[in-house]
């Protein structure tokens, strides 16, 4: 909150509240929205620039007449939906095409860009495929969406005194609750103007913040599960900044500013604990035996339900707290999931059971 207030101060406008691995766009979606003339006058009347364009989401959030309902700006925070992507590798040729030749060289590798070495993304609905082949979906959340969405708050239309309100808690999600309502953090992609990706990256950047309050083992587990649950689609839409970046800037200035790009700086005095990760992250726990009591998503498992038994397979996993929840399909039927805790569930083994033998029993 001293942030935003810091800001109110100098007279500043737009704010975004994101993290350093997520990047902000205009909803492609949107742009198909005004470009189609369909729309309300209003939507028509936005300025939504191609990415490349210098400034181009501060041209779009200029073009806004406040109040607009039809982007989820009730009020001066306006919503953003955020796009999960996974830290699953994309070939060399696929990262590398789209651009111009003459961004390509030797003073830039684009696998050390976020934007553009990870292009395997969430889908809105998640679906999961059992070792029955059955597929389950989407998940029984309470919402579709892999995480919460973020928010843009415009300062010029709010006083220093709404910034003091005894009822802000700073979430992140909601930082001033009397204006970012609370259902319009899980806005869908379809309703919002702008759009944040956000990337797992690689282990040592993912692992950097070591002072995590939820510790290594919820960042590791959450790493894990991301990774394995996304990447069902596939999206370069990001691509283009670099090529309008280097027409802006030019070769020589932007080998200066994009030095290191992608490196882990080390911090005085601190160190990044070992993970223990593979470096082949696709492989990440795929395998459905297990070993010791340390399940994860797609693990073979038996449940206990209605005091009996039952084979099961593990879908997602929530550690915000002692004990761990388990979310499982049940194998016995079609895609049947309940929630489980630790004293309901106990190891299975793959070579212990096969279709027939599911079939059969039930």
């Amino acid at each position: 909150m001293e942030c935003l207030r810091t800001l109110k101060r100098k007279n500043r406008s737009w704010v975004f509240l994101i993290d350093t691995d997520e990047f902000v766009t205009i909803n492609p979606k949107l742009k198909r929205r005004v470009s189609s003339g369909t729309e309300l006058q209003g939507l028509r009347e936005l300025k939504t620039p191609e990415i490349q364009e210098p400034g181009s989401v501060m041209t779009f959030l200029n073009s806004i007449s406040y109040p607009f309902e039809a982007i989820g700006m009730v009020y001066p925070c306006l919503p953003m939906h955020r796009v999960q992507f996974s830290a699953k590798e994309s070939s060399t040729e696929e990262v590398e095409r789209g651009p111009s030749v003459w961004t390509k060289g030797d003073f830039l590798d684009y696998k050390a860009f976020q934007t553009l070495r990870w292009r395997k993304r969430d889908n809105i609905e998640s679906y999961f495929e059992t070792i029955l082949g059955d597929k389950c979906g989407p998940e029984p959340t309470v919402h579709y969406h892999v995480i919460p969405g973020k928010v843009a708050i415009d300062l010029l239309r709010l006083r220093l005194k709404d910034l003091f309100n005894y009822k802000i808690k700073g979430n992140t999600h909601r930082p001033l609750e009397s204006i970012c309502m609370d259902h319009e953090k899980w806005r869908s992609e379809n309703d919002t103007a702008l759009v944040a990706h956000h990337y797992l990256g690689t282990p040592e950047q993912y692992f950097y913040r070591s002072t995590d309050s939820r510790g290594e083992e919820y960042r590791r587990n959450r790493y894990e599960k991301l990774n394995q649950k996304i990447g069902s689609s596939e999206s370069d839409i990001m691509k283009p900044w670099l090529e309008g970046f280097l027409g802006l800037v030019g070769k020589t200035e932007a080998s200066l500013l994009l030095k290191g790009v992608g490196e882990v700086e080390p911090i005085p005095n601190m160190t990044v604990q070992h993970t223990g990760l593979t470096s082949k992250l696709n492989d990440l726990d795929l395998n459905p035996t297990l070993v010791g009591k340390n399940y994860r998503r797609g693990h073979l498992v038996q449940v206990l339900l209605s005091q009996t038994w039952h084979w099961a397979q593990v879908t997602a996993v929530t550690e915000k707290g002692i004990p761990i929840l388990y979310t499982a399909v049940l194998l016995n039927t079609k895609c049947f999931l309940f929630n489980f805790k630790d004293g309901a569930i106990r190891l299975g083994s793959l070579s212990d059971i096969t279709e027939e033998k599911i079939r059969l029993k039930y």
